[in-house]
């Protein structure tokens, strides 16, 4: 655990000085031309794209193909009507062609936030292999939203893997099926599109989690030594909360109570960009940028 922090606080310091240095740089990069765009506030890349940063994070590291990056993703037609809206983990690949999403996500580094105007039909034919939708012609711009949460090695990632497995291999100590799992190499904890890795210790059999369900869990917090910060459980009070209303879980909790059902149990990693940050918890229990372990249970979904 304390190698994993260590490194990832080195990481950061480095982009801090980098961005002390270059911020000016970045600035004018993103605005020195915006009037000769044809969209307001919006500036040409050179190769079919244009693009207009909204937040500018405390790290300049940018990602590279091969690395895995976390972002949140908003999808809107060119008059800004939203029709897509996620987060999602996945490994950066090389542009394929030029004014391609890559060389969008490729421009930004971890806490950034920007817009990119890009032709429909290249997006959806050429990036996702997917039709268009019936409401976007194929001459058609769309806009990306992305807010860019988390930039990953290769390496980092396996290491991140690791840590799970460890954790999962003493939570089910003496279980001999789970232990030939572990051995065979074929176990493959869930991490759906977002990236969470989350393993299902009891299937739910009742409702599904929706958007404004009155949601009753427990949940137990740990960190990556196995030492409890917080248990539901032990306080004799399990927690009650909107789902999807915003502030009241972690962002990572949240995502994974939405692949859940009334009766589940799963055992989650979070990273920290998706638990407590950079900043860590208010109350000064979680350190910075710190990884946690939790054990969520759904008791009731209204």
């Amino acid at each position: 655990m304390t190698g994993y922090i260590i490194n990832t606080e080195k990481k950061k310091k480095r982009g801090n000085r980098v961005h002390l240095l270059f911020l000016p740089l970045l600035l004018l990069l993103f605005y020195n031309c915006a009037d000769k765009s044809p969209y307001t506030g919006f500036t040409s890349s050179g190769t079919g794209y244009y693009y207009k940063l909204c937040r500018i994070g405390e790290n300049t590291v940018k990602p590279s193909a091969g690395d895995y990056i976390t972002v949140a993703l908003e999808y809107r037609t060119i008059d800004d009507s939203v029709f897509f809206s996620a987060l999602r983990r996945f490994r950066l690949s090389e542009p394929a062609f030029k004014g391609s999403v890559e060389e969008c996500f490729m421009m930004m580094s971890k806490g950034d936030s920007a817009e990119f105007i890009v032709p429909a039909n290249d997006f959806f034919n050429r990036t996702i292999e997917a039709a268009l939708p019936g409401f976007i012609d194929s001459d058609d711009k769309m806009i990306i939203a992305v807010d860019m949460i988390d930039i990953m090695s290769e390496e980092e990632y396996m290491q991140e893997l690791d840590i799970f497995k460890d954790h999962l291999r003493g939570s089910k100590k003496g279980d001999t099926d789970f232990e030939k799992l572990l051995e065979e190499g074929d176990l493959h904890p869930g991490s759906g599109s977002s990236g969470i890795l989350y393993y299902r210790l009891q299937e739910g059999e009742g409702k599904r989690i929706s958007a404004g369900d009155t949601v009753t869990i427990h949940y137990e917090g740990k960190f990556i030594d196995g030492t409890i910060f917080d248990s539901t459980r032990m306080r004799n009070e399990p927690f009650e909360y909107v789902y999807g209303h915003e502030g009241q879980l972690i962002r990572g909790l949240e995502v994974v109570a939405g692949l859940m059902s009334e009766g589940g149990k799963a055992l989650v990693y979070l990273p920290p960009a998706l638990a407590f940050g950079e900043k860590g918890s208010s109350t000064g229990i979680i350190p910075p940028s710190t990884p946690l372990f939790f054990e969520i249970e759904i008791l009731s979904v209204k």
